[in-house]
Formats: C-alpha cells, structure tokens, sequence
C-alpha cells in the first residue's frame, strides 16, 4: 500500500474537509485527493468523479494502490450529474474554472440546502464565481490563500443559505481577502492587482479609454486593499 502525499494545494483542500462524513471529489483527475481522505481516515466514504475516461482510470489506478478501493468508488459523468442528493455531505470541485462550478451547481438543484458543505478551488473566474453563488443563496465561509510554485489559489469554503444578496465588485474581485491580512492574503492580492492591471493597461493600449471608468476604479481599490496589507 503506497501513502498518498498531496501537494500544498490538495493537502489545504483536504484539511477543509469535514471529517466523519461521505465526500464527493468532482473532476477528481489523478484520484489522489480521494484516495488520501480515505487512506487517512478522514472521510469514510468518497466517490471520485471525472468527465473524462483516462483521468478516472488514472484515479482508479491511485485507489486502487492506496489499498482504498474498498472506500472510494470512481464514477464517470458530467459534474454532480452522477450523485444523488444525500449521498454524500461535502462537495469537492477543484481546478475547474469559476462559471464551470456555477453551472455545476446550477444543474443540481439538490445542492440548495444547508446539510451540504462545500469545498471549492477556482482556477480562474473567481468573480464570477462569487457573484453567482451570492445571487443563487450560497455564501462564502472561509477563503484560504495558498502558494504552489509561482501560483496563487484560494480555497473557498461556501455553504448555502437561501438568502440573495448583492455585494461591491470589490468583493466579487477579493471575496474575503478584502480586509484580510498576513503574508499570503497579501501575496493574493498582489496576484489579482497583477492581472487587473495587465487587463487595464491592455485595454488602454488598444484605445478603449472612453469604458474603462468602473475598471480603473477597481484597479485602484484593489491597489488600497496590497497597500492596507503592507501596514
């Protein structure tokens, strides 16, 4: 039986999972988020889904050498379509970009109830992200900033509470970041005013100065939020 290490980011995903409950990992590609929570004992049951048929063989494969195949049962479908609400009790979908992870939400409308917890890592569209879970009921818990190699996640901790609500663009943008503090919320910040910037000067360049009012105006809070940090 090979032990399963996770890398910076899993391992921080893994630690916002609920323990004692069925976990569902979706997109779960080479399974080894899957196979830890069940080798490590803090999951008593997962099931591992993937859209694609080589990446869940490839997780069966880790399952299966973990010695866990008797706790992960790997799955093959399109987002929760292969979970059956109350099946499982926390929700894993990581690496998938924000408005995918809507969308997957969207179609199971099952998840629209405070006995789910959900665990979520967003590879891009994370204002997206943010603005449709506040619009659809579901809020934000936690948001952990972690750094692997020179990239920046944040892991969203959402349960859902029926309640709409709109928020700033500036919240969209930082999520729970804004007003946060540390080394590594000030490294997320800096990696969003990075790309904002880069967006905007862009833009500029290509002479779209008359629409770019509200984006400036974005750039430059988030600009305040790096420079509250370094304080």
């Amino acid at each position: 039986m090979g032990k399963i290490v996770l890398d910076a980011r899993l391992a921080a995903v893994a630690a916002k999972v609920r323990p004692g409950v069925p976990v569902a990992d979706i997109g779960c590609d080479h399974g080894k988020l899957s196979a830890f929570l069940a080798q490590s004992g803090k999951s008593p049951y997962v099931i591992a889904a993937d859209l694609r048929p080589e990446p869940l063989s490839k997780a069966k494969d880790t399952v299966r050498r973990a010695g866990q195949a008797n706790k992960v049962e790997c799955r093959l479908g399109n987002g929760l379509s292969v979970i059956s609400a109350g099946e499982v009790k926390d929700i894993v979908i990581a690496g998938m970009g924000g408005e995918t992870i809507a969308e997957i939400l969207e179609a199971a409308p099952w998840t629209k109830s405070e006995a789910y917890h959900f665990v979520f890592v967003p590879a891009t569209g994370h204002p997206e992200l943010r603005r449709w879970l506040y619009q659809n009921g579901y809020e934000l818990c936690s948001e952990t900033p972690i750094s692997q190699g020179k990239y920046w996640y944040t892991i969203m901790e959402v349960r859902y509470t029926g309640v709409s609500l709109l928020q700033s663009e500036l919240f969209y943008t930082l999520g729970l970041h804004a007003k946060g503090s540390g080394k590594a919320t000030l490294g997320y910040l800096r990696k969003v005013y990075t790309k904002l910037k880069k967006e905007l000067d862009g833009k500029k360049a290509s002479g779209r100065y008359l629409e770019l009012a509200e984006e400036e105006k974005l750039c430059e809070d988030v600009a305040k939020e790096v420079e509250r940090c370094l304080e």
